[in-house]
This record gives structure tokens, sequence and C-alpha cells, in this order.
């Protein structure tokens, strides 16, 4: 399955927050494009931008006060637009809306727990979309499984996957065999509610020695 490819587009007060973004969309297994780290200085960098847009799936504005008086910003979002891309915008702050061609679309609202569990909401967004609900829903089993930090990373992630049911046999699988060998996930108290829910899921469809490992691991923990 061919990754997504996805624009960030943004003014300069949201690059750090952008730069995060793009590190959490990354675990799914996305490629996102952020124009001050990927254009190499030397390069014609207009149209490395134009050849990005053409070539993104998902065109993502950081809506920011600076962002709506950018006119690299207003452009490049008219030319995702004219070209049909699918846009999820998203507001750094509760006041900041998309505006003119966008101004009809619902902006999804930055998480301030972290550009990590923002990264899970742009994807459950993405998912919501059925041209990408199968390579999302395979990025949020892979983002899940790589979660590695039990205190932050490994919540937000139990929390987001349940948004990407129903999972299949093969994948409900995969997510509690792996879990297994994860002590991150296996030995996080805050992950076992969607663990639970998951291992309901899979009664009847995934090996009981499996699920029984998996019950193991937690309470030899």
């Amino acid at each position: 399955m061919e990754p997504l490819n996805i624009f960030l587009s943004y003014s300069h007060e949201a690059k750090k927050l952008a730069g995060g973004l793009k590190a959490g969309l990354e675990e799914f297994g996305f490629s996102a494009f952020l124009a001050h780290e990927d254009i190499h200085p030397s390069a014609r960098w207009r149209t490395e931008i134009r050849k990005a847009l053409r070539e993104c799936d998902i065109f993502i504005p950081l809506l920011t006060r600076a962002f709506s008086e950018s006119d690299w910003t207003d452009q490049e979002t008219g030319f995702a637009l004219a070209l049909g891309k699918a846009i999820i915008p998203v507001k750094i702050h509760h006041d900041e809306n998309p505006h003119g061609f966008i101004d009809h679309i619902q902006a999804l609202k930055w998480n301030k727990e972290s550009s990590y569990a923002s990264a899970w909401d742009v994807a459950g967004c993405i998912g919501k979309n059925e041209k990408f609900r199968a390579v999302a829903r395979d990025g949020a089993i892979k983002a899940f499984l790589a979660a590695n930090d039990f205190k932050t990373e490994v919540p937000i992630a139990a929390r987001g996957l349940l948004g990407f049911r129903p999972f299949s046999a093969k994948q409900l699988h995969r997510i509690i065999d792996e879990s297994s060998s994860r002590h991150a996930i296996y030995g996080c108290y805050a992950a076992q509610d969607s663990m639970r829910e998951l291992i309901e899921d899979a009664e009847g469809k995934v090996s009981k020695r499996v699920i029984r490992r998996y019950r193991e691991r937690v309470r030899k923990w």
C-alpha cells in the first residue's frame, strides 16, 4: 500500500508545531512535506513547492494569525483547492478559522496535549475519508505498536486506535500478538481499557493462545 503524501502549509510562527506534527504523522508511515526542512537551499523552491502540492494526497494548513496574512500560504491553499486535494485545516487557536475559498471546511482544533496527540487527531480525520480509510487504519496500527513511552505516547495511541475500528481478524491478531512483546503497551495501565475492548472484538477471530499470552503478560507485570 502506497504511503499517503501530506503537504503541511504554515507560517513561520508555526514552524515548531509543524515539525512536531510531521514527526507524529510519520509514525503512521505517512510522508509529510515541510518546505523549511524538505527543500535544499539551492533548489528552485517555488518549483519544489508546486511539485509537492501536485503530488500530495492531503493538504493541511496550520491556521495562525500570521497564516491569514501570508501571501504564500494563501497561494498554497488556492493551489491545493484547485487541484481537488483533500483539505484538513487545523486551527492552532480557537479564533483562527478557515477563510476565503475554504471557509466552509470545519477545522480541526490543535490538541494542546502534544504534537503527537494532534497527529492522532489528524490521522483520525484522515481515516473518516473513505478513499484513505484503509491506509489510515494500517497506519494507526503501525503508530500504536511503535509507541514506546507508556506515560505519554501509549495512552494517546491506545485511545486513538479505537477510533479506527472495525479491524479485520488479521489486524486484531497483529495488534494483540505484537503488544505482548512490547512492555510499553502491556505494562501501561492506561492502555488496558482499550486493549480489553480490542480483545472483545477479537474473541472467536483470533487464536485463544495469542489472547492468553497477552493477558499473562499483563498479569505478571
